[in-house]
C-alpha cells in the first residue's frame, strides 16, 4: 500500500524535491530528503511490482480501497516513461537518453530490461512503440556483444564480465513478448477456424446447423476478447466481439441465418481496418526508433570522434568499437526485420477490398496471414536470442560443479537459479534436473532467512559494485520453483524468508511525505545498513511474495489432486448437445453459462460463481457441469482445474469424523485458485431439515454445510472459484442454501426439447429422411438426454420407420417417465425451484406452445387430485406463460 501511495503521488507530481516536482518514484523513503531522487531502474522495478499487484488485485480484498489508485497507475506508469523529453528530441542521438540511469548509464541492459517489462505488461501499444523498440534494441545489443572474447556470450553491465543473472534479466521480457506473439498467432488461427465453421453452417439447413452457427459466433466473440487483451487497439476488438454477440443473441429456431454471413464478414472487415489504422500509427513511431535513432547510433559507433567518446562515457561502454558496432548492427537488423513483418499486416489490411468483394476466402486468407506474420516475428526474435538461451542453460553445469565441490568462493546461487529459470522456460531441463539444481542453490541460504549474494553482476574498479540482494535471489528461486509442481525442497527456505521480512519491516515518515499524509510508509531497508526504506528491496520483495503465494496455491492444488477426483479431459460447452434450442439464443442454457464465464474472468460485477443444477435423472447435469469447468477460467493463464466431490470424500473418517472432514475440504477448496468444483450426489448433506426424520449426524452436518458453502461463495470472486451442486430432487434441498449469497442461481436442466432433438439427431445420425426424423422427435417427447443420444446412435439414414419404433419401444424401458418424479405429492409441500423445473420439462413435449401448456395443465389436474397438495399456490400455468415469453419461444 505504501508503494502504491508513493507511486500515485510521484506520478501525479505531488512530491516536491529540491529540483521541483518529480514524476519518478524516490529510491529511498528516509526521514531526511534522499540524496538520490531519480533512478530509471528503481522506478521501473517499482512500477513492475505495481503492475503485478494490479494484475492480481481481485485476489486481495485489502486492495479494495485502492482500486481507483491502481486504475490511475495503470495508465500513468507507461505514460511517464513515454513522456520523457528525450523521445521528443529532434536530434536522434539525444533520443538515446530516454533510457538513462545515474548509476548504470544510458541504454544499460539492466535498465532497458525493467523498462521493457513495464511496457510489455502495459500492452502492445506501448511495447511496439518507439520506446519499446529502443529498449528491445538495447537488450539485443547487450546480448550480441562479444567484447570479452568471441566465445563469451551473455550480457553485461558496463565493463564488467557477462553474467547469467543479467542475461536472464534481458531474456525474460523478450521471452514474455514471444509468448504473447505466439498466443496472438494461435488466436488468429482459431478465429480462422471459427469463421470457417460459421460459413459452413450459415445456410441453416437444419437445427444443428443453426445451433452451430449461433454458438460459433459466441466462440469467435470470445476469441476476439482474447485478442483484445494483447492488441494495440483493444476497443476495436471489443466492438467487433460485441457486434458478433448481437447477431447471435436474438436468433431463434426459425431465424434464417444465411443473411448473417455477410454481416459477419463486414464486422471482421471493419476490425481489420481498425487494426490497420492503429498499427500504422504505432509502427510509425517504432520506425523512427529503428531507422532513425538506431541508424544514428550505428553512425556514431562507426566514426571516431567526440560523439563516440561521449557515448562511451554515457553508456559505460568497453571501447572495443568493431565488436560494439557489429553487435549494434545485428540488434538493429533484428529490430528492422521484425518491424518489416509487423508492417506487412498494415499492407495486408490496406489491400483488402470492401463490400461484396470482401469474400469469405479473402477473409480467411487475411486471418491466416495475420497468424503467419506473428509466427515470423516470433521466429525472428527467437533466433536472435537462441544462443544466449543456450549459454544460460549450459552455465547450470558450471554452477552445479562449484556447489557440488563446496567451492563457495566461486559458487553463485543467482547464476545457478537464473540458468534454471531460463532452462525451464525453454523446456530444456527436466523436473529432476531442476530439483537437483535448486536443492544445491539452497546452500547459499542463511539461518535467519537471508541469502549470501555470491558474485557481483557489476563491478567497476573495485569501488562501485552491485550484487543480487536476498529478495533478488528469492524472486529467482520462487519463480524457478513454481515452474514444477513437484519441487518442494525450497519450501522451508521460502517460509524462513517470509519470517526474515516480517521482522525487518519498518515505518518511515519522510519530510516530503508529511504534507501528503499522517500515516507512515512501510517497507524494507537494504542489506547494506543504509538508513530508511529501500525501494528496490521493497518492490522486489513484493514480487517474491506474490510468487510464493502462487506456490502455496499450487501446493494446495496438489493436495486436491491427491484427495479428490480431478477430471482433465473436458468438453467445451459448445461441444455438448443442447437441450433448449427452442429458446432465443441469448437465453439458452449454454449461451448464458458461456457468457457468464467470460464475465467471471473479466471480474465484472454481475458475474456468477455458484450454481445449483437440478433436473430429473439423465438430464445432462454432470456433463454440463464438466463443460462449465472447461470454460470458467479458460482465460486465466493456467490449465483447467475441475474437482468432483462426492459423499465418499466427506465420509472418509466415518460418521463421527464427517464434520471434521467437511471443515478440511472447504478450507482447502476456498484457497485454491482458478478451480471449478462439482459437488455431486451430496443431497443428504443439504436436504431440508426435518427433526427426528434423519440420522443425528445429518442434523449436525446440515447447518455447518450451509455456513461452509457461504464461506466458499465469499471466497469465489477473489480466488477465481466456481462451484456447482447437482441434484435430482431440488425440493429436498434446504431452502436456506438456495437463497442469494450462497448460490447465485438455481438452473433447471431439462430434457431436450423438440428443436434440440432434431439437432441431436442430425449430428449423430446424419441426414435422416424428414418423415423418419419427425416421427422420432414426436415419439421421444420428455426423453432423457442420455437415452435419446443412445437412440440416435442406433438410427441410420436407412433405418425404416418400423425399426425406429422398435428401438424407441426398447429404450423407453430404460427410464422412468417424468410423471414418476412430478406426481409425487410429497415434493409439492413448499415453494422451491421445482416449479421452474417442471415447466422446462414440459417444454420438451412439443414445438407448439398449446400442447406444452396442456401438458402442464394435465399435471396440475393430477396433482390437485392428490390429498394434501395445494398446487394452486404454485401457479404453474402462470409460470409456464412467463417462462415461454422470457425465452422467446415461438
Amino acid at each position: 500500500i505504501s508503494l502504491l501511495r508513493v507511486a500515485d503521488a510521484a506520478l501525479g507530481s505531488r512530491i516536491d524535491s529540491q529540483r521541483g516536482k518529480v514524476r519518478t518514484i524516490p529510491t529511498t523513503f528516509d526521514e531526511q530528503d534522499p540524496q538520490i531522487w531519480e533512478s530509471t531502474l528503481i522506478h521501473a522495478v517499482a512500477c513492475s511490482a505495481i503492475q503485478r499487484l494490479d494484475a492480481q488485485q481481485r485476489r486481495f480484498t485489502w486492495l479494495n480501497p485502492y482500486r481507483k489508485t491502481l486504475e490511475r497507475l495503470r495508465h500513468a506508469i507507461p505514460e511517464a516513461f513515454l513522456a520523457h523529453p528525450a523521445l521528443q528530441s529532434k536530434n536522434p542521438v539525444d533520443t538515446l537518453n530516454a533510457l538513462p540511469d545515474a548509476a548504470f548509464g544510458t541504454l544499460s541492459p539492466l535498465v532497458s530490461a525493467e523498462v521493457f517489462w513495464v511496457l510489455v505488461r502495459a500492452g502492445e501499444n506501448h511495447a511496439h512503440g518507439d520506446l519499446g523498440f529502443l529498449a528491445l534494441f538495447s537488450l539485443l545489443w547487450a546480448l550480441h556483444r562479444r567484447t570479452h572474447g568471441p566465445f563469451q556470450l551473455g550480457a553485461s553491465v558496463g565493463q564488467w564480465r557477462p553474467t547469467v543473472a543479467i542475461t536472464t534479466r534481458c531474456l525474460l521480457p523478450i521471452l514474455s513478448l514471444l509468448n504473447i506473439v505466439e498466443l496472438r498467432a494461435k488466436l488468429w488461427r482459431d478465429a480462422h477456424a471459427a469463421c470457417e465453421v460459421i460459413e459452413q453452417n450459415a445456410p441453416g439447413m437444419n437445427q444443428w446447423q443453426r445451433w452451430r452457427f449461433a454458438s460459433e459466433l459466441d466462440h469467435l466473440s470470445g476469441l476476439l476478447h482474447g485478442l483484445e487483451k494483447i492488441s494495440i487497439d483493444p476497443k476495436a476488438f471489443r466492438k467487433a466481439a460485441d457486434a458478433l454477440t448481437m447477431i447471435a443473441t436474438p436468433l431463434t429456431p426459425g431465424s434464417p441465418t444465411a443473411s448473417s454471413g455477410p454481416r459477419v464478414r463486414e464486422i471482421m472487415r471493419d476490425l481489420l481496418t481498425a487494426v490497420r489504422n492503429q498499427n500504422a500509427e504505432i509502427l510509425k513511431k517504432a520506425e523512427h526508433a529503428t531507422h532513425v535513432v538506431q541508424k544514428s547510433l550505428l553512425d556514431v559507433l562507426a566514426t571516431d570522434g567526440r560523439r563516440r567518446a561521449e557515448l562511451a562515457r554515457a553508456a559505460n561502454l568497453i571501447p572495443d568499437w568493431p565488436r560494439q558496432l557489429e553487435a549494434a548492427q545485428q540488434a538493429h537488423a533484428v529490430c528492422a526485420e521484425a518491424l518489416r513483418e509487423l508492417k506487412t499486416a498494415v499492407t495486408l489490411c490496406d489491400a483488402l477490398p470492401r463490400g461484396a468483394a470482401f469474400t469469405h476466402e479473402i477473409m480467411l486468407g487475411a486471418l491466416r496471414e495475420l497468424a503467419a506474420i506473428n509466427m515470423r516475428v516470433h521466429a525472428i526474435l527467437r533466433q536472435a536470442i537462441d544462443d544466449n538461451v543456450e549459454w544460460c542453460v549450459r552455465s547450470i553445469d558450471h554452477e552445479i560443479a562449484f556447489a557440488s565441490a563446496k567451492n563457495d568462493t566461486e559458487f553463485d546461487p543467482a547464476e545457478l537459479l537464473s540458468g534454471v529459470l531460463i532452462g525451464e522456460r525453454k523446456k530444456s531441463i527436466s523436473s529432476i534436473e531442476a530439483d537437483h539444481a535448486i536443492g544445491l542453490s539452497l546452500r547459499a541460504a542463511r539461518e535467519d532467512g537471508s541469502w549470501w549474494s555470491g558474485q557481483p553482476v557489476f563491478l567497476e574498479k573495485r569501488v562501485l559494485g552491485v550484487w543480487p540482494s536476498t529478495p533478488d535471489v528469492v524472486l529467482l528461486l520462487s519463480t524457478a520453483v513454481r515452474q514444477f509442481a513437484g519441487i518442494d525442497c525450497a519450501d522451508a527456505y521460502l517460509r524462513r524468508f517470509i519470517d526474515w521480512l516480517e521482522i525487518r519491516a519498518l515505518p518511515q515518515r519522510p519530510a516530503w511525505w508529511k504534507p501528503l499524509s499522517d500515516e507512515p510508509l512501510w517497507g524494507w531497508s537494504s542489506e547494506a545498513r543504509e538508513p530508511g526504506i529501500d525501494v528496490w528491496t521493497t518492490a522486489t520483495a513484493i514480487k517474491a511474495l506474490l510468487e510464493i503465494r502462487e506456490i502455496i496455491e499450487d501446493r494446495l492444488w496438489s493436495i486436491c489432486e491427491q484427495r479428490f477426483t480431478v477430471l482433465t479431459n473436458l468438453k467445451r460447452l459448445t461441444g455438448i448437445d443442447p437441450v433448449d434450442l427452442g429458446a432465443r439464443h441469448g437465453v439458452r442454457l449454454q449461451t448464458r453459462l458461456l457468457r457468464n464465464a467470460a464475465r467471471a474472468v473479466l471480474n465484472e460485477d454481475d458475474a456468477e460463481y455458484s450454481y445449483m443444477l437440478h433436473g430429473p435423472p439423465g438430464s445432462s447435469k454432470s456433463v454440463l457441469g464438466q463443460a462449465i469447468g472447461k470454460e470458467m477460467w479458460s482465460g486465466s493463464g493456467h490449465a483447467t482445474r475441475f474437482v468432483r466431490i462426492t459423499p465418499a470424500d466427506f465420509t472418509r473418517r466415518g460418521e463421527s469424523g464427517l464434520d471434521v472432514e467437511a471443515r478440511f475440504i472447504f478450507r482447502l477448496l476456498s484457497h485454491v485458485r482458478g478451480v471449478t468444483i462439482f459437488f455431486d450426489e451430496i443431497d443428504d448433506f443439504l436436504r431440508v431439515r426435518e427433526i427426528g426424520a434423519e440420522p443425528a449426524f445429518i442434523r449436525l452436518v446440515i447447518p455447518g454445510m450451509l455456513n461452509r458453502l457461504q464461506d466458499l461463495r465469499d471466497a469465489a470472486r477473489a480466488q477465481e472459484i466456481c462451484f456447482l451442486l447437482g441434484t435430482n430432487y431440488i425440493d429436498q434441498i434446504e431452502p436456506a442454501l438456495i437463497r442469494p449469497g450462497r448460490i447465485d442461481l438455481a438452473i433447471p436442466v431439462p430434457y431436450p426439447d423438440a428443436w434440440s432433438r432434431h439437432a441431436i439427431l442430425a449430428r449423430i445420425a446424419g441426414t435422416v429422411p424428414q418423415e423418419l426424423a419427425e416421427a422420432i422427435v414426436e415419439r421421444t417427447a420428455e426423453w432423457p438426454w442420455s437415452t435419446y443420444q443412445k437412440l440416435c446412435g442406433k438410427i441410420k439414414a436407412t433405418t425404416p420407420l418400423a425399426r425406429a419404433e422398435e428401438l424407441i419401444a426398447e429404450l423407453r424401458l430404460e427410464f422412468q417417465p417424468p410423471d414418476y418424479y412430478y406426481l409425487n405429492e410429497r415434493r409439492w409441500k413448499a415453494s422451491t425451484p421445482l416449479d421452474s423445473e417442471l415447466v422446462h420439462v414440459a417444454f420438451s413435449t412439443s414445438t407448439r406452445m398449446q400442447k406444452c401448456r396442456e401438458r402442464v395443465g394435465k399435471l396440475v389436474r393430477q396433482l390437485e387430485a392428490k390429498e394434501g397438495v395445494r398446487i394452486g399456490d404454485f401457479n404453474l400455468l402462470g409460470k409456464f406463460d412467463t417462462e415461454w415469453r422470457r425465452e422467446g419461444r415461438s
